[in-house]
């Protein structure tokens, strides 16, 4: 054991309570972890592109790695609001592993080309000191050897709280609120879309779309956690 981490033993990611010796998480935590088995808790969502004159029809796979529950939510939460960017580096190097291990989970990561984080508004960063998105984005990036895309999409301010709208609403919320920035690279590239939490699906399919229309191949989303039913 490293002598660093006897006189000042690393906290658990997640519960930051107890010690750790290796990786993020305590005994018990990494006991009590709730890995999401079918790694996909919403049916794949359906959107039409347009592009001029022109529609089509494309199909947005979700995949969720952990439950939104326990010390996993605890773990968000103090991420979002506690200044613990560490929680953010742990779920992008285990939703890597989930997917990896996963049976439900229909890609191969050698076939994606980048890995584009949801934005964040510049309030939101300023007032946490970082988007928890783009370090979850980061952390899956390095694990699985694809380069991150920063900038590629972009978030004007958003006042309204949307974790207690329904799809419909919040679809109604987000439209116009997400908008192209950089998107210079991603033609005919494989994108994976990488957020902290599913709820809906709405924030994804909207980032998807512009994806999709900036000229993206194949667009994935993949979010850490979601309190939506193991399917």
């Amino acid at each position: 054991m490293n002598l660093l981490n006897v006189v000042f033993p690393k906290k658990c990611a997640l519960c930051g309570e107890k010690s750790c010796e290796k990786d993020f998480l305590c005994e018990k935590c990494d006991a009590d972890l709730p890995v999401m088995k079918h790694t996909c808790a919403i049916s794949d969502l359906s959107m039409n592109i347009v592009k001029g004159e022109e529609s089509e029809e494309k199909i947005l796979s979700v995949y969720c790695a952990l439950r939104y529950t326990g010390t996993v939510k605890k773990g968000i939460v103090n991420m979002k609001y506690g200044e613990r960017p560490q929680v953010a580096e742990f779920l992008g190097y285990k939703m890597y592993d989930i997917l990896l291990d996963s049976g439900y989970f229909n890609y191969n990561f050698a076939d994606f080309d980048y890995v584009v984080p949801v934005p964040a508004t510049d309030e939101k960063i300023k007032m946490r000191g970082y988007n928890q998105a783009e370090l979850i984005a980061r952390s899956f990036a390095q694990r699985a050897n694809i380069p991150l895309l920063d900038g590629v999409l972009l978030k004007n301010d958003n006042i309204i709280t949307q974790s207690s709208l329904d799809f419909a609403a919040r679809q109604r919320s987000v439209s116009g609120v997400y908008e192209p920035g950089d998107v210079s690279k991603i033609l005919d590239k494989n994108i994976f879309l990488v957020d902290d939490i599913l709820t809906t699906g709405a924030t994804a399919i909207e980032c998807a779309r512009i994806l999709y229309k900036a000229g993206a191949r194949l667009v994935v989303a993949l979010t850490a956690s979601t309190g939506k039913k193991d399917i």
